[in-house]
């Protein structure tokens, strides 16, 4: 019976086990299903040992979910994470102080996954390395040492020298004449930092020669050997040797004087300033730029510099006139400032001087009755006037035509006109004595092939010509041509030697009129 009852028991309770069971099971699989979710895991390597001095760097951990990490300091004072909005919004590390400090990288899920596991990397700031040079020292037997004074680099984040380092170097003992080496001493650098000490050398010399100077000097350059020497009461038994003096050209010349001061007293070297400056030079210049009235198309520009140095040449209108080497090339009437220019070399200064060309009009002013002139303006090319008498201004004298009534008109006459596009300019001077007018003399072509032909055109009446005289010579004096019956126009073939000649035209009266014409 007992068996029996118990074989009953164990059959009941197997069977509602089973069916409890499943039906748990089913209860958790379809809780599952709800609530199923993916875990992530995230890539973090450890971090290499770093130093003070380095530059903040990137945090480059991952997560398998591709979702961002994010990151934390244990301790801001040594170490910081910041995102960069310079470059992406990517994380970076910034250091502040030496130190261990722990980085951690976290990614706290989204829908999909699971926060992940932070994983934390310890991170090790070393010192930076502070190079202190010191400086080389040195003074005579029996004076007080120097400051020891040192050169620090190597700092950052902003550090000053006075925060970071303490103390001071030494020296090694000793005051006899010799070489002692310069030592770290007390001088010490906060945590941050490691010191890397290069010493130097503390030279204990003999004593000087008293009351010798060596002092620079400054010539002006003349062509001529320039020497420094040293200057005091110098021993019998001292030799001094120089090396660099004896210059010539204009420079700065460093000369050494090496002094051997024997057996009593300390050899030394010396050094002092050369100083040979540029000289000066002046440019001479007297030629007259006032033309076009005898027709003129060239001129040779003779200036010339003291220095002997070519002279260059620029024009400041080239509209009136261009200049090629020493030739100045006419191109219309009008002023223009001509200026000489010689720019100087190793031994002369630069210098200038400026002439002004005045490029007069020819044949626009002619003479209607014995007291009015007039200016030919039949091209309408011509805007304003102002006339002029033996060069003075004739107030009020504005038109296009000038009238000395009730006098006859008597002088020397030229007008300044300006023409439509604002160019100024001014015509040839027309000569009228009571009355009666002087016309100019004009020679085509200026300059004149030799062996070529010459056109000499007076600007005067048959009636004025009458008993004068032209002559032709040249520079020497050497008379080409002379004619005693003269005419308005002449035509004769060119000399055939390249000079200057010079025309002159003699009146009965006793006045004259030259103009100067080149052969080339």
């Amino acid at each position: 019976m007992n068996k029996l009852y118990y074989f009953l028991y164990f059959l009941f309770f197997t069977m509602f086990s089973t069916v409890a069971e499943a039906r748990e099971n089913s209860i958790l699989l379809n809780f599952d299903y709800i609530n199923q979710s993916t875990s992530q895991v995230i890539s973090f390597n450890a971090f290499s040992e770093k130093r003070y001095d380095d530059v903040d760097f990137l945090l480059t951990a991952t997560s398998d979910s591709g979702l961002e990490v994010t990151y934390s300091s244990a301790d801001t004072s040594i170490a910081e994470v910041y995102k960069d909005p310079n470059d992406g919004n990517r994380w970076k590390l910034k250091i502040n102080a030496v130190g261990s400090v722990i980085i951690t990288a976290s990614q706290a899920g989204d829908e999909t996954f699971d926060e992940a596991v932070p994983i934390s990397q310890n991170l090790v700031i070393n010192p930076a390395i502070l190079i202190i040079t010191a400086e080389t020292k040195s003074k005579l037997y029996s004076e007080e040492d120097p400051e020891l004074t040192y050169n620090a680099t190597g700092f950052v984040n902003a550090d000053e020298a006075s925060v970071i380092l303490t103390g001071m170097l030494t020296r090694t003992e000793g005051e006899a004449v010799g070489t002692y080496p310069i030592l770290q001493g007390s001088l010490l650098a906060t945590s941050s930092y490691t010191i890397n000490f290069v010493g130097a050398n503390l030279q204990i010399a003999r004593a000087p020669l008293p009351d010798i100077t060596f002092e620079n000097e400054t010539f002006v350059y003349d062509g001529t050997p320039k020497s420094i020497i040293v200057k005091g009461e110098i021993p019998p038994e001292v030799v001094i040797t120089y090396t660099g003096n004896e210059q010539i050209n204009a420079g700065t010349y460093t000369v050494s004087a090496f002094i051997d001061g024997g057996i009593n007293y300390a050899s030394e070297t010396l050094t002092a300033i050369l100083e040979i400056t540029k000289s000066p030079q002046t440019i001479t210049w007297t030629q007259s730029l006032i033309t076009g009235c005898s027709g003129e198309t060239q001129i040779v520009l003779d200036a010339t510099a003291s220095s002997g140095l070519p002279i260059q040449y620029s024009s400041s209108n080239l509209n009136v006139a261009t200049v090629n080497g020493n030739i100045l090339t006419i191109n219309t009437a009008g002023y223009s400032d001509i200026k000489a220019y010689q720019l100087g070399n190793q031994n002369y200064l630069e210098t200038d001087t400026i002439r002004k060309l005045n490029v007069r009009l020819i044949g626009k002013v002619k003479q209607k009755w014995n007291d009015v002139l007039v200016f030919d303006n039949t091209t309408n090319k011509y805007v304003s006037w102002q006339w002029y008498r033996d060069n003075s201004i004739l107030t009020g004298a504005t038109r296009q035509y000038y009238t000395s009534a009730p006098v006859p008109l008597s002088g020397t006459y030229h007008t300044v006109v300006e023409d439509t596009d604002r160019n100024f300019m001014e015509t040839c001077p027309f000569n009228v004595l009571d009355g009666i007018s002087k016309g100019e003399i004009k020679v085509t072509p200026n300059p004149s092939p030799r062996n070529g032909s010459i056109k000499i055109v007076l600007d005067y009446t048959e009636e004025e010509l009458k008993d004068a005289r032209l002559l032709i010579v040249d520079l020497t004096g050497n008379i080409y041509r002379e004619f005693t019956m003269v005419s308005p126009e002449i035509n004769i073939p060119a000399p055939s030697n390249p000079n200057m000649y010079i025309i002159y035209l003699y009146f009965p009266t006793g006045d004259k009129t030259t103009v100067k014409f080149l052969v080339n």
